[in-house]
């Protein structure tokens, strides 16, 4: 079954309320090609989504670049639902790096909130809860080592309701 073929059966699986939205959206965008105005602000194979925040933009990195250690805190607070602390460590070779790779755990707006750190002279709010000795030793390649872990990543979160 092709492409085509699987979308269809889903859509009409939706009901004729679905299908004529679809159809709508178009007949819409058919439209869209036809305005000169539209035509000439596009680009062939542009990507319509852009970057929703400076970091989303992929980035292109020398082979081999090292690779540092950072650390990021954020909360999410609604009222009725309580409080969450979120920490995540990782490694990365950018701050954008390290903000991509937390924006798979988390949604943008959260990650765009994020206190990141990566010197280790700061301390962030939850590392002293979520980040035991054991764990930060784990993090923290030593100088005899050669090289560390290719990617690490940890994710926790804390999340208590008062109500």
């Amino acid at each position: 079954m092709d492409q085509i073929e699987r979308v269809a059966r889903i859509t009409a699986t939706k009901g004729r309320a679905e299908v004529a939205k679809l159809r709508a959206i178009i007949e819409r965008a058919q439209a869209m090609l036809d305005e000169p105005a539209f035509v000439a602000s596009t680009v062939p194979n542009q990507a319509w989504r852009r970057a929703a925040y400076d970091w989303d933009t992929p980035e292109l990195f020398a082979v081999g670049q090292d690779r540092h250690l950072y650390r990021a805190s954020v909360a999410d607070f609604a009222t009725g639902q309580g409080l969450t602390q979120i920490f995540h460590a990782g490694y990365a070779r950018s701050e954008h790096e390290f903000r991509r790779i937390m924006a798979r755990d988390l949604p943008g707006w959260l990650v765009n909130g994020a206190v990141v750190e990566r010197s280790g002279k700061e301390r962030i709010a939850g590392e002293d809860l979520f980040l035991s000795p054991a764990l930060r030793q784990l993090l923290t390649p030593s100088d005899s080592e050669e090289e560390g872990f290719a990617a690490l990543s940890f994710h926790a979160r804390l999340h208590t309701n008062s109500s």
